[in-house]
């Protein structure tokens, strides 16, 4: 049996114990090139309570991009949606108020007046079937509207004030001519109905002042 020197100078690669290197050895140049590349790509490695973390900066900036854009567009669409929300709420309320404005005496009965109103439409369109086409529009409104003044007076005055401020809402310059055009007209009636009441009373005295001297001068009581 051979006998073993342990103390002689080993060659572990030759004797097998660590296998040879066929790969190329690295730089350290080269090597911390690569890590810093690897570090910009996948971040910096961060130790957080015991585990190696990578952020990598393009990652969170994404991310970030991302949260802010669906962030914003989130926000937008609930403004929106809220804005839209506020203006169907404010017609809403204005509309149940103005209708609820309209019928302001509970002692008119819709029912029943909407149902007068509606024969009296209906009868002026029978009875000017066989008219000419301005009659058969003019007269179902007149007796229509006729009817709605008559059943339902309070009701009527309250549609017609909401009628004329829309209409003021929306043709203005058209609404004042038509008022400067009634005003006109009301004074020159008034102007002829005072002008006709002193006719006749003047009228009336002179006649008063002849019957009397007449029946001063004959004696006879007229």
């Amino acid at each position: 049996m051979a006998r073993v020197d342990f103390y002689r100078e080993c060659d572990i690669v030759a004797e097998g114990v660590v296998p040879p290197q066929t790969g190329a050895i690295v730089s350290s140049d080269a090597y911390e090139a690569s890590a810093k590349n690897v570090a910009e790509v996948l971040g910096q490695n961060q130790l957080l309570e015991g585990i190696s973390v990578r952020t990598p900066g393009w990652l969170v900036n994404f991310f970030q991009k991302s949260r802010t854009v669906v962030t914003a567009g989130a926000e937008r669409a609930a403004h929106q949606i809220e804005t839209v929300s506020r203006r169907y709420y404010e017609k809403e309320r204005r509309i149940t108020s103005t209708v609820a404005a309209l019928h302001s005496n509970p002692r008119e009965e819709l029912l029943p007046g909407f149902g007068a109103v509606a024969v009296a439409y209906f009868s002026g369109s029978v009875l000017t079937r066989k008219r000419g086409i301005v009659l058969r529009v003019c007269a179902p409104l007149a007796l229509g509207l006729g009817a709605f003044s008559y059943f339902l007076p309070t009701t009527f005055r309250n549609t017609k004030s909401l009628c004329y401020d829309l209409e003021k809402r929306a043709f203005p310059q058209f609404v004042a001519q038509q008022d400067r055009l009634a005003a006109g007209t009301k004074r020159a009636v008034c102007g002829t109905v005072h002008t006709t009441v002193s006719a006749y009373n003047a009228t009336h005295r002179a006649c008063r002042k002849v019957t009397k001297v007449f029946r001063d001068w004959t004696g006879l009581n007229l």
